[in-house]
C-alpha cells in the first residue's frame, strides 16, 4: 500500500516549482471576485447575463462574417442562420435578463454537477501521490453540492442562485488554487505538504 512518504516531491515537474507564484495569484484573485460578487448577488447576476449576451452577440457576427467567405450556398445559408439566432438570443438576454439568468442558472447546475464530479475523480486518481488531493475533492463536492441546491430552488430563484452559486464557487475554486499553490512551493522546496 502507498502512502504521502513514498511518494517523494519530485512528482512535481521540474519546471512547475516556479509555477506556484501563478497558482497563488489565480486564486487569490478568484476569491476576491467571490467576494466582489457576493456583495450584490442581483447585480452580480445580472451582469454574468450581460457578459453571456455580449459573448453570443459578438459570436454571432463572426458567424455572419463567416457566411461570407465559405464555398457554397449551403454553407451560408448554415452559417448565416446560426449567426442570426446567435444574436436573437443575445438580443433575449439583454431585453429579458431574468429569465436569460433562470436559462442560465439551469446550465450552470448541469456544468456545476459535471465540474465537480470531474474533479472528485481526479482527485480519487490521484489521491497516494496528490498533497492537495482533498482539497480538490472537497472543491468537487462543494460544486456539487451548489448544483443541488440550484436545481431545488428552479426556477423561482434563479437570479439568486445564480449569483449564490458563482460566488461560492468561485471562493472554493480560489481556496483550492492557494491551497495547490502552497503544496507546489512546500514540494519544490523538499518537503511534503500534508
Amino acid at each position: 500500500m502507498a502512502t504521502r512518504a513514498s511518494h517523494p516531491p519530485s512528482e512535481i515537474r521540474p519546471g512547475a516549482a516556479p509555477a506556484w507564484g501563478w497558482f497563488l495569484a489565480i486564486g487569490g484573485a478568484l476569491a476576491l471576485l467571490a467576494i466582489v460578487a457576493g456583495a450584490d448577488l442581483f447585480r452580480g447576476t445580472l451582469s454574468t447575463t450581460y457578459v453571456v449576451a455580449t459573448a453570443m452577440s459578438a459570436a454571432g457576427l463572426i458567424m455572419l462574417l463567416h457566411a461570407f467567405y465559405v464555398r457554397g450556398w449551403t454553407w451560408t445559408a448554415f452559417w448565416l442562420a446560426t449567426g442570426l439566432l446567435y444574436m436573437l438570443a443575445a438580443a433575449s438576454a439583454i431585453r429579458l435578463p431574468i429569465f436569460a439568468s433562470q436559462i442560465l442558472s439551469l446550465w450552470l447546475t448541469i456544468i456545476l454537477g459535471r465540474s465537480g464530479s470531474v474533479r472528485i475523480a481526479i482527485a480519487l486518481a490521484r489521491r497516494d501521490s496528490d498533497a492537495g488531493g482533498a482539497w480538490v475533492a472537497a472543491s468537487g463536492i462543494a460544486s456539487i453540492g451548489a448544483a443541488i441546491l440550484i436545481a431545488a430552488e428552479w426556477p423561482d430563484d434563479g437570479v439568486r442562485a445564480l449569483g449564490s452559486v458563482m460566488l461560492a464557487d468561485l471562493f472554493c475554486q480560489g481556496t483550492m488554487l492557494i491551497i495547490v499553490a502552497g503544496a507546489i512551493r512546500a514540494a519544490a522546496a523538499g518537503r511534503v505538504a500534508r
